[in-house]
C-alpha cells in the first residue's frame, strides 16, 4: 500500500475567504484632496453593505418570496391538472362521436315499461319507441303476490 503525502493547507488570508462585497477598482483608494472641481454628479449601481436590520428585512422578503414561489408552483399545477381533466372530457368526447359516426348508433334516453305475463311468471322489459321487448327476467315473490292479490 502506497504511503500516503501530507500536504500542508495553506491558509487563504481573511480578505480572500470573506469576499468583500463593496467592489472598488483596486488601487483606487481615497477621493483625492486639494485643486480639485466637480465635473458633474450622477447616479450608479453600487455594492453597499448593508446593516443587521437590512439584512432582517431581506431575510423576511427572501421568505415571503419563497412561500409566494411555491403558491405559484402549487396553482400552475391545479392548472395544469384541470387542463389535462378537460382535455381528457374532450378526447371523450371525440371517441364517443366516432363511435357515433362509425356504427351509426349512439346511446340516448329512451321510454321503458316493465310489463308483468302473468301466465309465463316473467316480467318483459320494452322498449316504447320501438315496442320491442330488450329484456326478460323471472316474477319476483313479490310480483307474483300482487296477481294472487288481484285475483282475490
Amino acid at each position: 500500500m502506497a504511503a500516503k503525502k501530507k500536504t500542508k493547507s495553506k491558509k487563504k488570508p481573511d480578505n480572500e475567504t470573506k469576499p468583500d462585497l463593496v467592489m472598488e477598482p483596486e488601487g483606487m483608494g481615497e477621493a483625492p484632496e486639494g485643486d480639485t472641481s466637480v465635473l458633474a454628479t450622477k447616479k450608479e449601481q453600487l455594492y453597499v453593505r448593508l446593516g443587521d436590520p437590512e439584512i432582517l428585512t431581506r431575510g423576511r422578503e427572501m421568505a415571503t418570496l419563497c412561500t409566494e414561489i411555491v403558491a405559484e408552483q402549487e396553482a400552475h399545477k391545479a392548472r395544469a391538472r384541470e387542463r389535462r381533466e378537460r382535455i381528457a372530457d374532450m378526447q371523450e368526447k371525440r371517441n364517443e362521436l366516432a363511435k357515433s359516426v362509425c356504427t351509426g348508433l349512439e346511446k340516448a334516453e329512451v321510454d321503458i315499461q316493465e310489463v308483468a305475463h302473468f301466465d309465463r311468471g316473467e316480467v318483459l322489459t320494452v322498449r316504447m319507441d320501438t315496442n320491442r321487448v330488450i329484456g326478460r327476467r323471472t316474477m319476483t315473490a313479490e310480483e307474483r303476490q300482487l296477481l294472487m292479490e288481484a285475483a282475490e
